[in-house]
C-alpha cells in the first residue's frame, strides 16, 4: 500500500514499515516521518555526494539502483517506478559490487561501474534504459568516473600505481572509442564540466578538490581544507564556473571557486550531514544530526535527525521531515537528490545488518 506523505507543524512520531514484502527486524527502529518506502538499496558509499548510491533517470520517471541481497554474489541493475513504485529489471551485472551509476541523455543510457572485491580494476558500461542492450566502454579502469548530461565524453582514473597510490588521468570520446590521456595524476574523479571540458577529482573526501583543463592538463586547486568543522558537502557548475557549498558547524555556505568570499545560506538545528542543490541552484535539501535521544554512558544510541528545504536566496527554512536513528549503529540518511525537475526528494535510510539500506522518496509541495 503507498503511503501519502503529510506536511504537518508537528511531525508525530510512528512506527513505519521501511520497505515493502519485508519484515521489520526484531526490535523494530523508532522513526518519524520519512517520506515513502520504495526499494531495498545496494548499501556502501561513505563519500557523499561523490559516488552515488542510486540516480534518477533524466526525465525522472524512474530511480535506477542496485538491490540489497545477502544470499547470492549475483548483481543486478534495477529500476522503480515513481508513479507506481513497480520495480523492473535493467540488466544482469557480472560482477559483485556497482561502485557508481550516473544518468546520460544520449539514448538515454545509465553508465555504471563494476568491481570484483577481490580486483584492483574495474569496468565501465552503458546500457540503454531499456535494458535492451549493454555495451562495455572501459575495461580497465578505477572505479570512479564522471560524464556529462550529453554522454560525449567520460573521464575516469587508469589503473593505480602500486608506488604512488595514484592514476592517470583518461578522457573517452564514447562516438568513436577514441581514448586520450591527460597529463595529470589523480585519485578519484568526482565530475565533469557540462560541456566535458574540465575534470573534478580528488583524494580526500570533503577537504580536498581538484580541477583539470581536458584540454591541456593544467590543474588548480579549488578546495583544500582538512579541519574537522569545515567540511565541503556539495558543488554546481554555474555559468561555467564552481560554485561550492560547504558546512561549518551548523551553517551552510556557498562560495565561488578560486574566491576567498563566501556567502552563509542558513543556519539549521544540527550538523549537515548530507545536501543536496536542485538543478537551477534555487533550492538546498539538508538532513541535519541533531540531539542526542538517548544514550549509554558516554555514547549515544538514538540520535535525532532533521530533514529540511533550504531558498538559497532567502536562506529561509522549511522543515519537511524527521527519523530518530541508531547513531551507536552509523544509521542515518545518506544520499539525499532532487528528482531533475525538483519535484521530488530522494535519500538513502542507511541500515546496517541484515535488514539493509532502504531508498525513500519525498513529494515536494
Amino acid at each position: 500500500m503507498r503511503r501519502t506523505l503529510t506536511f504537518a507543524p508537528v511531525l508525530l512520531i510512528a512506527f513505519t514499515t521501511a520497505c515493502k514484502d519485508s519484515t521489520e527486524p526484531e526490535e523494530p527502529l523508532p522513526t518519524e516521518e520519512l517520506g515513502i518506502a520504495l526499494e531495498a538499496i545496494q548499501g556502501g558509499g561513505t563519500y557523499g555526494w561523490w559516488w552515488p548510491l542510486y540516480v534518477w533517470a533524466p526525465d525522472g520517471t524512474e530511480i535506477f539502483y542496485r538491490p540489497f541481497i545477502r544470499t547470492t554474489h549475483d548483481a543486478q541493475l534495477m529500476a522503480v517506478n515513481m508513479s507506481d513504485e513497480s520495480t523492473r529489471l535493467v540488466a544482469d551485472i557480472d560482477f559483485e559490487q556497482v561502485y557508481m551509476l550516473r544518468a546520460a541523455d544520449d539514448g538515454p543510457a545509465i553508465v555504471y561501474s563494476t568491481s570484483d572485491r577481490h580486483a584492483e580494476n574495474s569496468a565501465i558500461y552503458r546500457v540503454s534504459i531499456d535494458g535492451a542492450s549493454t555495451e562495455i566502454l572501459v575495461e580497465s579502469a578505477r572505479s570512479a568516473f564522471a560524464i556529462p548530461p550529453d554522454g560525449s565524453v567520460l573521464a575516469y582514473a587508469g589503473p593505480r600505481d602500486t608506488e604512488t597510490h595514484l592514476s592517470r588521468l583518461y578522457v573517452l570520446t564514447t562516438a568513436d572509442g577514441a581514448v586520450r590521456e591527460i597529463p595529470q595524476d589523480v585519485s578519484y574523479v568526482v565530475d565533469m564540466a557540462p560541456d566535458g571540458t574540465e575534470v573534478l577529482h580528488g583524494s580526500s573526501p570533503s577537504s580536498e578538490l581538484f580541477q583539470t583543463s581536458v584540454e591541456d592538463g593544467s590543474t588548480v586547486t579549488i578546495w583544500s581544507d582538512d579541519s574537522f568543522e569545515r567540511r565541503l558537502v556539495g558543488h554546481r557548475w554555474f555559468g561555467g564556473e564552481i560554485q561550492l557549498l560547504y558546512r561549518e558547524s551548523a551553517d551552510l555556505y556557498i562560495q565561488d571557486a578560486g574566491s576567498a568570499a563566501a556567502r552563509n545560506v542558513a543556519t539549521l538545528p544540527g550538523t549537515p550531514e548530507t545536501v543536496a542543490w536542485s538543478s537551477d541552484g534555487g533550492v538546498l535539501a539538508a538532513w541535519a544530526r541533531g540531539e542526542c535521544l538517548r544514550s549509554f554512558w558516554w555514547e549515544c544510541e538514538v540520535r535525532q535527525f532533521t530533514l529540511h528545504l533550504i531558498d538559497a536566496e532567502s536562506g529561509s527554512v522549511t522543515q519537511i521531515g524527521q527519523g530518530n536513528f541508531l547513531d551507536s549503529a552509523f544509521e542515518r540518511p545518506v544520499d539525499l537528490r532532487f528528482s531533475p525537475d525538483g519535484s521530488r526528494l530522494a535519500f538513502v535510510y542507511h541500515r546496517t545488518g541484515a535488514f539493509g539500506p532502504h531508498l525513500h522518496m519525498f513529494e515536494l509541495p
